[in-house]
């Protein structure tokens, strides 16, 4: 499978999460979530440069936000709503990358 199919995958569990509930916390919890798991993705899938993978893994969430089942209210938003996260995704990359090599260093 590749990195694209993987996180098409995460994706499609992030959708799932959300689908019929929605909270601030849930979106967090859920976006969170997916940066995580596609940052392991990209770090055991991809030959590429850390800030090659760093935007891969941007466009797998531009894609998440793009997909996310909102409330009606909050859909109207998406746009402004689309940016802001990735503007803190982008800062919330590099503090769960240095948590990441922070753990292997200590196992």
């Amino acid at each position: 499978m590749t990195f694209h199919d993987q996180t098409a995958s995460l994706i499609a569990q992030a959708v799932g999460r959300l689908s019929g509930n929605f909270s601030w916390a849930l979106l967090g919890g859920v976006v969170q979530q997916f940066l995580i798991d596609a940052m392991k993705l990209a770090g055991s899938q991809l030959a590429e440069q850390g800030h090659e993978k760093k935007a891969l893994v941007m466009a797998a969430l531009s894609q998440l936000l793009d997909t996310l089942p909102l409330p009606t209210w909050l859909a109207l938003l998406r746009v402004p709503l689309k940016s802001l996260l990735l503007h803190i995704a982008d800062g919330a990359i590099e503090a769960i990358y240095l948590r990441f090599q922070e753990q292997i260093s200590h196992e």
